[in-house]
């Protein structure tokens, strides 16, 4: 167990993820999270399925279930990058976030940072 300072910001002691944009399509994805009540965090591989809402959202392969929305999905090959958030399900084995293009980083640029 972590045993430091509580009032440090936590990305200064494990590390920041960084956000990339326009990423091609069809891409994969490892999204994280704790699904129910778990205490365990999981991840899950998964393939591009589609856009949907005029290209704003896509949806990927995948089985986490509730409770693991607002956790990343961070971009297959470079486990350091943000490229969708979890955000719902169009089925068991769907799942979906917005599509990280310009205006979801100037949306983060303006309000976020």
């Amino acid at each position: 167990m972590w045993g430091g300072n509580t009032n440090q910001p936590i990305g200064e002691v494990v590390g920041y993820l960084g956000q990339t944009y326009n990423r091609t399509l069809p891409r994969d994805w490892v999204d994280v999270g704790y699904p129910g009540s778990e205490r365990t965090m999981y991840s899950d591989q998964g393939s591009y399925t589609r856009s949907f809402d005029s290209g704003g959202t896509v949806g990927k392969t995948g089985t986490l279930g509730s409770g693991v929305s607002g956790g990343p999905w961070l971009s297959y090959g470079d486990l350091s990058l943000i490229n969708g958030i979890h955000s719902f399900s169009k089925s068991n084995t769907e799942k979906c976030s917005p599509y990280f293009r310009d205006s979801i980083a100037e949306f983060i640029n303006n309000h976020l940072v």
